[in-house]
């Protein structure tokens, strides 16, 4: 997939179609991270994880929305597939087939970030010999999806567990190549 992706972007650079969207800048305030109404409690987690990243590279953390603001950003970051997702990314295919697949997508003003998320919301708390885990579900997409951006795109690294194992790095802008669209399963 890498390849394909390889090149897509270099077909785009030859025809004058490369772009970037900058997600944080010096001065300017970062874009505001979207995620889908009535999101698994997991994804609403992981927003929060991915505005502290983006706060650790480049000192400012985005705000977090849930649901689709009233006026549409100029430019965002929509975590889990939502209406205005599909119309921003029209030829980006948001009917997952596999488990846990992802999609990462992004385009000169916009980024999504989504994947498979199977849960079931009348039973969100499971109870077992250790005791109570709050928030299952039985497919995290678009959290791997999240984490898969933080390491390939902004260049986020886990060498072993707690902070001392991250390598996070700092930039006051914070920058990604458009268009990009990666698909895993």
């Amino acid at each position: 997939m890498k390849s394909l992706l390889a090149l897509s972007f270099a077909v785009s650079t030859l025809s004058g179609q490369a772009g970037s969207l900058v997600l944080a800048e010096k001065d300017t305030p970062p874009v505001p991270i979207i995620v889908l109404k009535d999101a698994p409690p997991r994804t609403r987690e992981v927003a929060d994880v991915l505005a502290g990243y983006i706060e650790k590279i480049s000192g400012q953390k985005p705000p977090v929305m849930e649901g689709a603001p009233q006026t549409m950003p100029a430019s965002a970051i929509w975590l889990g597939v939502q209406p205005e997702v599909r119309a921003l990314f029209p030829k980006t295919d948001f009917d997952f087939k596999h488990p846990e697949e992802i999609v990462i997508a992004a385009n000169d003003k916009h980024v999504v970030i989504a994947g498979r998320d199977r849960w079931d919301a009348a039973r969100p708390d499971i109870t077992t010999k250790e005791g109570v885990i709050k928030g299952v579900q039985q497919e995290y997409g678009t959290i791997n999806a999240v984490y898969t951006f933080l390491q390939d795109q902004l260049g986020v690294r886990w060498l072993w567990p707690g902070e001392l194992g991250e390598d996070v790095p700092k930039s006051e802008r914070l920058v990604i190549s458009t268009p990009l669209e990666y698909r895993h399963h």
